[in-house]
């Protein structure tokens, strides 16, 4: 909730059609776990976090050290990014989870159109753009630091949006992953 409310559409109300908050308060389960940013210092460390996570969830039901009330289905993770830099380090993710026999979808591979397997099992790989709709017991956000995206047709405003969208796919676990320091990373830093 708190992560998401650095996002919230307030302000955008008035600009750019912006869409009405709502209260996230009110749709939000009763988890006791707190969302996470974790600053990861290297690309290298944010592949190892993500994967003790993942296992953590999956193998134990542990997360940040914490007893979950169960474990969890890898079908129940989703794993986002934002922009094509991050598909190696997504690749490399996925060579993990392969060598520990654990399933995962890439329902944004690039090239394709996986979006209709989102029901099959295993952790869901995928842009925040195409996560719109759907919900995970957890989701990791990797690299954090690419938002907001800088290229000259994608608004600060846009971003936010779809960053608030990313954050509130996540029913119970949200870890927000980055390697360096964004305008969005100090933002979530101040309520973390």
């Amino acid at each position: 909730m708190r992560f998401a409310k650095v996002f919230s559409f307030q302000e955008l109300e008035q600009e750019e059609g912006g869409i009405p908050a709502v209260n996230a308060v009110r749709y939000l389960r009763n988890s006791n776990f707190k969302p996470q940013l974790i600053n990861c210092s290297t690309i290298e460390n944010e592949l190892k976090v993500a994967l003790s996570l993942i296992t953590g969830l999956i193998e134990d039901g542990n997360w940040f050290g914490s007893k979950t009330p169960e474990k969890l289905d890898p079908c129940e993770i989703g794993v986002f990014y934002r922009s094509r830099k991050t598909i190696p380090l997504v690749k490399e993710l996925q060579q993990q989870l392969e060598k520990r026999s654990i399933p995962y979808i890439w329902l944004s591979e690039p090239h394709g159109k996986n979006r209709d397997r989102v029901w099959e099992k295993g952790i869901k790989f995928q842009t925040g753009g195409s996560c719109k709709g759907l919900q995970y017991k957890a989701v990791i956000i990797l690299e954090a630091n690419e938002m907001p995206l800088k290229v000259a047709d994608v608004t600060e405003n846009e971003e936010k949006k779809l960053i608030y969208t990313m954050i509130t796919r996540a029913e119970d676990y949200l870890a927000v992953l980055c390697s360096e320091n964004s305008i969005f990373t100090y933002k979530l830093r101040e309520v973390a």
